[in-house]
């Protein structure tokens, strides 16, 4: 095993399955009786951060360590190399994830400089995250609203953590917007008027899934419009045929129909989308993130006592984008929340310079959640 020492700090390669648990387990020690940190669910961890299951990102390289001191482990960080993603953007950036650490910056700097090390071998001149291997997962570092919970999609972080990233030289790169609105007590006017009007002339209209075989075939239409709506956004590249199948086997089980809005044209094809879930955090708190009997019990307990819905993915293909269709979306997740006695929502993090995304919400009452940034730096 790999040991450098700096300042009494030692960094540790991550080598094998004692390190890895070491290494997803180290935020549930970090962050113990704080209710605002939502743990992620273990099992995809271990699968997503896995180098024998990796199969899905053949195009991400990916090195992870530990930091110790005095023999306990008191950070962590992952290195990746999203190839795809340098390629289409046209630079040699390595990117750091998974980052977690005490209050000390030497320990940042340690980990930091490490991921640093590891990208220069591979000709990267640049440093950038919090970010994962695609956009699927966690990224950005909470710079404000550390007071509000975060979800089992956003990263959780300490005030000091921000504070530390910028005595270290590193500047922004990216700002996420994070919101929480209201939700009407009955459809809007607005919405109520324009949804027959969008039907008649745009020919779209909502689809409502039935059965497992339109689940998986809508789940596969919406990470289709994903690639042709976000491609333009901050460091995306198109997921993959692979990574699609992985998706939607991952996400299928866990999608309740009535919160996933699907709009299709006259030949059956999806055009727009929302995928909304329940919020389940409290759940995800008592359970750890584990799937054991008692886990779930908490987990079901918690989506069907919980008032909040969570906002996890919306997209409209770009030639839709004038037509209203967002008019039919919203009508069907308002529609659902009324009835289920839903009375707020929480946006997933929207890039601040995505203006059409943000304008989605103008005619609701809302007010700033949270905010995330990536940040970067030149590697010497």
């Amino acid at each position: 095993m790999q040991v450098v020492f700096m300042n009494q700090i030692e960094i540790r390669k991550v080598d094998g399955r004692r390190d890895l648990n070491l290494f997803i387990d180290f935020p549930e020690k970090l962050y113990k009786g704080n209710q605002c940190w939502v743990p992620p669910i273990r099992r995809d961890e271990k699968k997503n951060l896995n180098p024998n299951k990796k199969q899905a990102i053949p195009f991400c390289k990916l090195c992870m360590w530990l930091a110790y001191k005095d023999g306990e482990v008191v950070g962590r960080i992952a290195g990746i190399i999203n190839e795809n993603a340098n390629r289409d953007w046209k630079t040699k950036r390595v990117r750091f994830g998974w980052f977690d650490f005490i209050d000390d910056i030497q320990v940042a700097k340690a980990l930091l400089e490490k991921v640093e090390q590891w990208g220069k071998l591979y000709g990267m001149n640049e440093i950038c995250g919090p970010l994962g291997f695609t956009d699927m997962d966690r990224e950005g570092m909470l710079i404000e609203g550390f007071e509000n919970p975060a979800s089992l999609t956003t990263i959780y972080n300490y005030p000091y953590y921000p504070k530390t990233m910028q005595c270290l030289g590193y500047e922004k790169d990216a700002d996420w917007l994070q919101r929480e609105l209201v939700v009407p007590e009955k459809m809007p006017d607005k919405i109520e008027y324009f949804k027959p009007l969008v039907e008649q002339h745009s020919g779209a209209h909502i689809k409502f899934i039935t059965s497992k075989k339109e689940m998986k075939k809508y789940g596969e239409g919406m990470f289709y419009v994903v690639n042709n709506t976000f491609n333009k956004l901050y460091e995306f590249t198109p997921l993959t045929k692979e990574q699609i199948d992985k998706y939607v086997k991952s996400y299928s089980p866990f999608i309740n129909k009535k919160y996933f809005a699907t709009v299709v044209d006259n030949n059956d094809n999806l055009v727009g989308f929302a995928l909304c879930f329940p919020s389940i955090n409290n759940g995800l708190i008592k359970s750890r993130g584990r799937f054991t009997p008692s886990g779930i019990c908490h987990l079901i307990s918690s989506f069907f006592k919980t008032k909040t819905l969570e906002l996890w993915l919306i997209g409209v293909l770009p030639e839709y984008q004038s037509t209203g269709v967002s008019a039919l979306i919203f009508h069907r997740i308002i529609q659902q929340c009324i009835e289920n006695n839903i009375t707020r929502a929480i946006t997933n993090p929207q890039l601040e310079d995505n203006l059409s995304a943000l304008q989605l919400f103008d005619d609701f009452s809302i007010k700033q959640y949270q905010r995330r940034r990536c940040y970067k730096k030149m590697i010497n």
